[in-house]
């Protein structure tokens, strides 16, 4: 295996987990309507301000994402 090889293998390795992090980050903001999510406000005492039909939908939303990414593994598995 020559060098030009391996450095693509690590260099693709990095880029899928910087792809699969944003594309988390995205689906937590998306779920989240814009707002940044509790967990991650650096305030010290946190405040969710939102409905609790929105709440329902935020988990909903998230419970969907974790769901995809299951088959998009299984999926990948099959391939």
């Amino acid at each position: 295996m020559d060098l030009n090889r391996l450095i693509n293998m690590i260099i693709n390795k990095l880029m899928g987990r910087v792809v699969n992090t944003a594309i988390d980050k995205g689906f937590d903001l998306a779920s989240n309507r814009g707002r940044p999510s509790v967990a991650a406000s650096a305030e010290a005492a946190p405040v969710d301000e939102r409905t609790p039909a929105e709440r329902k939908q935020a988990q909903d939303a998230k419970k969907l994402a974790q769901r995809a990414k299951k088959a998009q593994r299984a999926a990948r598995k099959l391939m």
